[in-house]
């Protein structure tokens, strides 16, 4: 039910009220206790009903990105498919931002392997600060934007997501809860930095700005030939920062995998 149509609902619901409301009180002294007493009971429970209808069509659907109320049909039908372009922000593009085809071998440049909602879940489940649907750039969240620029460049935003994950469980442990870095890359020139116990990673003003950056370095992996996942992590976590790229390569698997079974 659109927002429109609920509001036109609540306000015949309310004259029918008055209407009511003012017939029983020209009766209500000229009925028997009996049917009085029944009739108490009733207009109680209207009363309750016309206080909490507008708390719920205030509320409305949930916001969590990928909601299927919103699924594309009926009046989202006439919402803009992806085609060239990207779905529109909110609840109108994102039933566009669809899981689009399986990645298993994790090649970094691939359609979408994962949802919009999926992403948005993980994030939540997490505590991510990326799972605030008030921060938005060109109105869109953090879940819309990293499916948005995953793409619009060409990078599994599955990917980036298992990265994401198993660098900092989401922007939630280590040097990326100050960083804003969702890949812990390392310095980048002409840039501020910020160090751990364990070297120092480029700094990013926000979420958006650390989002971009970890795509750039995908898609540079791309530019130099690197074409999967079991290529890039040698590159992006070396042996020689003490990584072990088994359990590295094992972890961005099982998140891809986790990711496109909740898609």
């Amino acid at each position: 039910m659109t927002v429109a149509r609920a509001c036109l609902h609540a306000l015949l619901a309310t004259v029918r009220l008055g209407g009511a409301l003012t017939r029983a009180a020209m009766r209500f002294l000229f009925v028997p206790f009996k049917v009085r007493r029944v009739l108490s009971a009733s207009l109680v429970g209207v009363v309750v009903a016309a206080v909490l209808l507008p708390n719920v069509i205030r509320r409305g659907p949930s916001r969590g990105p990928g909601n299927a109320s919103l699924g594309p049909s009926g009046a989202v039908a006439a919402c803009r498919a992806i085609g060239t372009g990207l779905p529109a922000p909110g609840p109108c593009g994102d039933p566009w931002r669809r899981f689009a085809a399986a990645n298993p071998r994790g090649r970094l440049a691939a359609p979408p392997s994962v949802s919009v909602g999926a992403i948005w879940r993980a994030l939540d489940a997490a505590g991510s600060p990326l799972a605030d649907n008030n921060v938005r750039r060109g109105g869109r969240t953090y879940a819309e934007y990293i499916w948005d620029v995953g793409r619009s460049t060409g990078i599994d935003p599955g990917v980036m997501m298992a990265f994401f994950n198993q660098e900092s469980n989401y922007g939630t442990k280590g040097v990326a809860v100050r960083s804003h870095n969702p890949g812990n890359l390392r310095p980048i020139p002409n840039r501020r930095t910020v160090c751990d116990v364990d070297g120092c990673y480029a700094y990013a003003a926000d979420w958006f700005q650390g989002i971009d950056d970890t795509y750039g370095v995908l898609r540079h992996y791309t530019a130099r030939g690197i074409k999967t996942i079991e290529q890039a992590i040698p590159v992006w976590a070396p042996n020689v920062d003490h990584n072990d790229d088994n359990v590295f390569l094992k972890g961005v698997h099982y998140t891809m995998r986790a990711l496109a079974a909740d898609s």
